[in-house]
């Protein structure tokens, strides 16, 4: 009995030297993250794909090793996919173009690591040691969705042909487009001048006349990302000049007549390099006062065009 009691002191003491080393390791804090002060900032206009990508970076930057400093970046939609902005705390911001959601990580990645690290600042002169207090737990990488910023603003000129119908007394016409654009924050406004005439006496009307007509349009709308391409929507109203003209050896025709018309356009475009776009292009209007009664330059005449469709292939270039 008695050499009974003098073991459970030694065992209590090998017990309890054992269980200190254990506490002490699972009271340690965790170690912080080497990117713990980057913060991700998602603009609000951002396709799903996009914001997607913008989660699957806060969680590349938690977990990367690499050293990092102290940044601010923010992802927002641009004409050619999306921009990643990084501001440091001096105020120095660098910018990057992203065309495609599967590149932000690494882009965002190797624009941290291209950025100086925070240099810690010089020991006081002091002879006393000052600490700063360490926090129980680490700082979280937050990912604001913030509204959008406006973006650039950009002038962009192009031209379009193609082919063109119009109702009533079915008439098929060749189709030309010149284009002025200026694009901002998604938003878009233009002005375009549009030449159309006919393919021919036999695609007209069976008297031997010609169709033509000249539209001055202006345009508002909106982009509308779509994976790496873009769509253009807008309302169009234009001033339209219809003619009639006689094919005959007397080359007389019928005075011109001017009518209002409402419309919309739809422009899709691919970026094919920096500045340079191929566009498609398809478009409709209507003359509201043709609606009530057939619009005729001569009443010897047929009527001319209330409704016309157009789709045309082009290219754009930017001018500003």
């Amino acid at each position: 009995m008695r050499s009974v009691n003098r073991r459970l002191p030694a065992a209590m003491v090998a017990v309890l030297f054992s269980v200190i080393p254990a506490r002490s390791a699972l009271g340690e804090p965790a170690r912080k993250g080497a990117c713990d002060k980057v913060t991700v900032e998602l603009a609000e206009s951002l396709s799903k794909d996009w914001i997607a990508a913008g989660v699957d970076l806060r969680s590349a930057l938690a977990t990367s090793e690499a050293p990092c400093t102290a940044v601010a970046l923010r992802l927002e939609p641009a004409a050619t996919g999306a921009r990643l902005s990084a501001t440091t705390p001096d105020g120095s911001i660098a910018d990057r173009a992203i065309a495609h959601p599967s590149a932000l990580v690494p882009t965002a990645l190797g624009l941290v690591a291209t950025l100086p690290p925070d240099v810690a600042p010089p020991p006081p002169a002091a002879p006393k040691i000052v600490t700063a207090e360490k926090r129980s737990d680490p700082p979280s990488l937050h990912t604001v969705v913030l509204p959008a910023r406006p973006g650039p603003t950009s002038l962009w000129f192009g031209v379009s042909t193609g082919a063109r119908i119009a109702e009533p007394s079915f008439l098929a016409m060749m189709d030309i487009e010149a284009r002025v654009t200026l694009e901002r924050g998604g938003w878009l406004a233009f002005g375009s001048i549009r030449y159309g005439s006919s393919l021919g006496e036999t695609l007209v009307w069976a008297a031997d006349a010609s169709y033509d007509e000249v539209a001055g349009a202006v345009g508002i709308g909106r982009r509308f990302p779509i994976g790496a391409t873009n769509l253009d929507l807008a309302l169009v109203p234009s001033l339209v000049s219809a003619s009639l003209g006689d094919d005959d050896e007397t080359g007389v025709g019928t005075p011109s007549r001017l009518e209002l018309r409402v419309g919309a356009s739809a422009q899709w475009w691919l970026q094919t390099d920096e500045g340079w776009r191929v566009t498609l292009t398809a478009d409709t209007d209507v003359a509201p006062r043709g609606l009530e009664r057939p619009l005729r330059s001569d009443v010897d005449e047929p009527p001319l065009p209330v409704w016309t469709a157009g789709l045309r292939l082009g290219a754009s270039g930017s001018i500003l």
